[in-house]
């Protein structure tokens, strides 16, 4: 090989090397992005004060947040508030690995508007304003059936809970995510809606603690005292 072949096919490897390099670039954005317009997000922290809930934004959008169980009464709490009407779909989602096989979270979301379908679990409290409002009712979502969903992105199986579909008058409404067996593991509480794109940046990251069924171990935080 000449001195000339030699430096036509350094630069041919080193086009081929910036080409493959860009297309693995554009790969990686692509799939944060479609995996962003389910706008994940996540509450590892938890949210355990009734009166400090985790709040909801844009209930219009699909969206999901991911969080754990790492205890027994430990209850997680969500803020959804509409300004009108609106279609309400919710549910929970539980990794479907051998450690999270007996995990199966209910949840409840009470507010205005609402028919009260049972006795809350004795883990879940309102905050006082709540309580003694007559215009609050609230709904227990729980069951055996659960179904299965597999995600194409992190290619990741999940259980499904038995949905919440229903048209909510618009108020705020609080969520409590419990496990009343006292069962550990991670979940994700699932809001349908529009799909855009946004999210947590981080989510690749996080992902994988969620995936395996690895709850973040949280000393519980002070909860509001119940009104009588």
């Amino acid at each position: 090989m000449t001195m000339e072949e030699a430096r036509r096919f350094g630069r041919l490897v080193l086009t081929c090397s910036i080409t493959a390099s860009l297309l693995m670039l554009v790969a990686l954005f692509v799939s944060s992005q479609i995996v962003s317009a389910h706008r994940p997000w996540f509450n590892l922290e938890g949210s355990q004060n009734p009166a400090e809930p985790y709040v909801l934004k844009d209930v219009t959008v699909s969206q999901v947040v991911y969080g754990g169980i790492s205890e027994p009464g430990r209850v997680d709490y969500y803020l959804l508030t509409a300004t009108e009407a609106f279609a309400a779909d919710i549910q929970i989602v539980v990794p479907d690995v051998a450690k999270c096989a007996v995990f199966r979270p209910s949840f409840v979301i009470a507010g205005p508007g609402l028919d009260i379908t049972g006795p809350l679990p004795k883990a879940i409290k309102f905050p006082e304003e709540w309580s003694s409002n007559s215009d609050i009712g609230w709904t227990i979502v729980k069951g055996d059936e659960w179904g299965l969903f597999f995600e194409p992105f992190t290619r990741s199986t999940y259980a499904t809970s038995p949905r919440f579909v229903e048209t909510l008058v618009g108020g705020d409404y609080l969520i409590a995510v419990v496990e009343p067996e006292g069962d550990a593991g991670t979940y994700g509480l699932a809001l349908g809606g529009s799909e855009r794109f946004g999210g947590d940046p981080d989510f690749l990251s996080l992902i994988g603690s969620i995936d395996s069924c690895e709850p973040p171990t949280i000393v519980a935080s002070p909860a509001a005292t119940p009104s009588t």
